[in-house]
């Protein structure tokens, strides 16, 4: 092969052409001369090759630039950075690097402003220059003698106002003043103004030491739900919304909490200069919640709806919401039984009280007792338990005290307490004479019906049942359907008294039912199940000709809301029902400490029972639609309202009716925030006679 390697030899049209027909291994060779020059190249472009990577990945990145904006008092000043022109005075923003600077404003007439600042990466810096003229007119002849103020203050910057005029920035230099008072007012961004008031004395010099003071932030909470509450630093400050709230600056705690929530927790950190911050707090809708059940014995057993959950202790049980059948139990104690209804709230804690059960006295012990009488038929019971009817018949009865009661219908009942002695054989002689009326009604007439106070409820429509969202609701509220009420009727303004129903019962021969020891009058009555109302009904229907009855339940509900689409007819306000009804509260849970849920956070002063009328009536007008007792209604019981009629018609057996157990509305005296609900719903055996049920008349006008 033949190359001509000179370049003067080559021509510009020429090329160069290698003649390798000769070319074979033994002419052309690789020696090791021609390897070292490959060798050496290629370590040269390995070294270039890993400086460019040193470079690239090692040298760092140059700084990230700060930001500078320089106002002025008077328009048109020009701005030097570092000797170099930059620009204007105005809002314009310069990017600058990190480091100290000198600042120069300059402008024709005017004295030039100097400054020094030291730029941060990141932040920007706002300069404002004060530039003084220096063609002040100078009036001929006046010669006014001036004093001086000093100004210290405790920040950098800061702009002096003498009598509502700009006196240009704080600085060692002093500034003058005409003699006599003045009005002295400083400023900076992010601060709040400093004002005082002072005298000038020709001639001298005034010093201030003025400190202001960092402009609180202000903080706005907003929620994704309506009613949310907002906790700052574990206070609560009013509901999540628009209202802003000043704060300090610093860190602070904020949570948003609503009932069947969970609730929101972030700390934000408030620095000084920030005028105001936004915290979003979405909220999650809870489906379960805690239940706690814990025993005054050890080695207790907790069974929820029959099945066993292990031993009584601190430990939470969670669960979805709803109802439920509580029982606790241990060999040798009585067991405690208690019904529930978890809701989206705090754990839910029972304290289970067990109680050892006394074993049995042996036979050959124990006393024995025979009661007889004058008649037959009768009925004798002992401690409250009926034992059969009077005669030879032979009790075994533990040693102590008893109370015996011998009764018939149509007689007086006897009564007595006795003391048996462990082997005594004792003989009780009752005697039963004709039966006088019952306490009460001895000054009564015969009959005595009178018409109770009724209100004639319009016709109209409703939504019968809550909506999902409602707190505190239960599944036999489901589905929310529409009602149409297309004949007005009418309804007790008050629940039906003891006054009313004793009337009845001695017009009738009946008993008398008991007060618990908590007055009759007009108090309403209680312990009366539901036949005796509807006897009621009749009987007063007959006494007075008008037709009186049970509400229906969509009766019931359409005259409880009056109109209302809230939790309760008087709003959503949990605080609000001792004004509204009575309830569950303080008073109550100081007399009746055995139920196991808790009391509301207000108190009426009422344990038991009250008045009918001593709370605020609904928009209807009418009282106790909400707490003091429940009240029956006409309609058997079904476990939701699929298929439910959509007219004021009673429900009876259709869609799977329980007639053996009727709907009771409004709750009671013992009834916690739930259940004066519009919506709540509960039952009760036909045949069942407790001291928190009563009821009102309904009719047709």
């Amino acid at each position: 092969m033949k190359i001509d390697t000179d370049p003067t030899l080559i021509k510009d049209s020429q090329e160069i052409h290698m003649d390798i027909d000769n070319l074979n291994e033994t002419k052309y060779l690789l020696n090791w001369k021609n390897w070292k020059k490959y060798m050496v190249v290629l370590v040269v472009l390995l070294v270039i090759v890993g400086m460019g990577a040193y470079y690239i990945f090692h040298i760092p990145p140059p700084p990230q630039s700060a930001e500078l904006v320089v106002h002025a008092n008077v328009s048109g000043g020009s701005v030097y950075v570092d000797d170099e022109a930059v620009g204007e005075t105005g809002p314009t923003v310069h990017n600058l690097t990190p480091d100290k600077h000198r600042i120069r404003v300059e402008k024709v007439d005017y004295e030039p402003f100097e400054i020094q600042i030291t730029l941060v990466a990141g932040e920007r810096q706002i300069v404002n220059a004060w530039l003084n003229s220096v063609n002040e007119p100078i009036l001929p002849g006046v010669e006014e003698e001036l004093g001086e103020l000093l100004v210290n203050l405790n920040i950098p910057g800061g702009m002096l106002y003498i009598d509502g005029k700009p006196k240009g920035p704080i600085g060692d230099t002093p500034h003058t003043l005409s003699p006599g008072e003045n009005e002295i007012r400083i400023e900076e961004v992010g601060y709040e103004p400093f004002r005082t008031r002072i005298t000038s004395v020709a001639g001298e010099r005034q010093v201030i030491n003025a400190w202001l003071n960092p402009v609180s932030p202000r903080l706005i909470v907003r929620s994704n739900v309506s009613g949310a509450t907002v906790y700052i630093d574990g206070e609560a400050v009013g509901p999540a919304g628009p209202e802003a709230y000043s704060l300090p600056v610093g860190r602070h705690q904020i949570r948003v909490k609503k009932k069947g929530y969970s609730p929101y927790e972030t700390w934000i950190t408030l620095t000084a200069g920030e005028k105001q911050r936004v915290v979003m707090a979405r909220l999650e809708p809870v489906s379960s919640s805690q239940l706690i059940v814990k025993s005054n014995v050890s080695g207790a057993m907790v069974f929820i709806d029959g099945k066993l959950v292990g031993p009584a202790s601190p430990k939470a049980h969670d669960l979805p919401l709803g109802k439920y059948r509580v029982r606790v139990e241990k060999e040798g104690y009585s067991p405690f039984k208690a019904r529930i209804a978890l809701t989206p709230r705090e754990p839910l804690v029972i304290n289970a009280q067990l109680y050892p059960v006394s074993p049995p006295p042996r036979p050959r012990q124990l006393p024995r007792l025979i009661v007889r009488s004058n008649v037959s038929g009768d009925i004798v019971s002992i401690d409250g338990k009926p034992v059969g009817p009077t005669g030879p018949e032979v009790h075994s009865l533990a040693v102590g005290k008893h109370r015996v009661r011998v009764e018939k219908k149509g007689y007086r009942s006897f009564a007595t307490e006795i003391i048996l002695t462990e082997g005594e054989k004792k003989t009780i002689y009752a005697s039963l004479g004709p039966e006088l009326p019952p306490p009460g009604c001895r000054n009564r007439s015969k009959g005595g019906g009178k018409e109770p106070k009724m209100i004639t409820i319009p016709i109209g429509e409703f939504l019968m049942g809550s909506p999902e969202n409602e707190s505190g609701r239960y599944s036999d509220e489901d589905p929310q359907h529409l009602v149409r009420i297309t004949k007005s009727f009418t309804l007790g303004i008050t629940e039906v008294t003891f006054k009313d129903y004793d009337r009845f019962a001695c017009a009738t021969r009946r008993k008398l039912p008991d007060d618990g020891g908590w007055g009759r009058g007009k108090r309403p009555v209680i312990n009366v199940d539901w036949n005796d109302a509807m006897e009621y009904a009749k009987w007063l229907s007959r006494e007075t000709g008008k037709r009186y009855r049970l509400p229906s339940e969509v009766e019931w509900e359409y005259a409880a809301r009056a109109g209302s689409t809230t939790r309760y007819f008087w709003g959503n306000d949990e605080k609000s029902i001792c004004t509204y009804a009575n309830g569950y509260d303080v008073s109550a849970r100081r007399i009746h400490k055995y139920y196991p849920w808790s009391d509301l956070s207000c108190d009426d002063r009422q344990a038991n029972t009250a008045p009918v009328g001593s709370y605020r009536a609904n928009p209807f007008g009418l009282f106790d639609m909400s707490g003091n007792v429940w009240e029956w209604t006409a309609d058997c019981w079904h476990d939701d309202y699929r298929d439910a009629p959509d007219d004021s018609a009673v429900w009876g057996r259709e869609n799977h009716g329980n007639c053996s157990r009727r709907v009771i509305r409004g709750g009671a005296w013992h009834s916690q925030a739930a259940d004066f609900r519009s919506a709540d719903r509960s039952r009760l055996i036909t045949g069942g006679a407790i001291n928190s049920v009563g009821f009102r008349l309904a009719g047709d006008p």
